[in-house]
This record gives structure tokens, sequence and C-alpha cells, in this order.
């Protein structure tokens, strides 16, 4: 099991913090991207940031280890 300390834990911008809170809750690149007013390639951008700091395979592994470290709650 991976540590869930903050110091061990990567840093995120407020902006990976919303992508990934959409993420979440099922929205996709291109919803998210239509509600931030930001380009579907932007929102994918931020999407590969997240799963390689999370070093996630696939959004659910990436959701997991987000609820996890506490960085989402459900």
């Amino acid at each position: 099991m991976q540590q869930t300390s903050t110091e061990n834990r990567p840093q995120f911008s407020p902006k990976e913090l919303e992508i990934l809170r959409l993420i979440s809750e099922g929205y996709s690149s291109l919803e998210i991207g239509k509600k931030l007013f930001l380009s579907v390639d932007t929102i994918k951008s931020y999407r590969k940031k997240l799963m390689i700091k999370f070093q996630a395979r696939n959004v659910a592994g990436m959701i997991r280890r987000a609820i996890e470290q506490k960085i989402i709650l459900f």
C-alpha cells in the first residue's frame, strides 16, 4: 500500500484539482473543456499529467489513489 502522508504526495495546482474533481464526477474531456472554457487538448494534457502524478495506468486507478490519499472525498 502506498504512503498517504502529505510530504510524499505530489503537489497539485488548483486547476488540476478542479479537473480531477470533474473527472471523478464522470465528465468527459469535452464536457470539462466546455465547462472550464479550455480546449479538449488542454484537458487531455491535464489528464495525462494527473495520471503521471498518481502513477496510474487508467482513470479508475487515478481516482482510487486520489480517494486513498484523501484528495477527493465521497
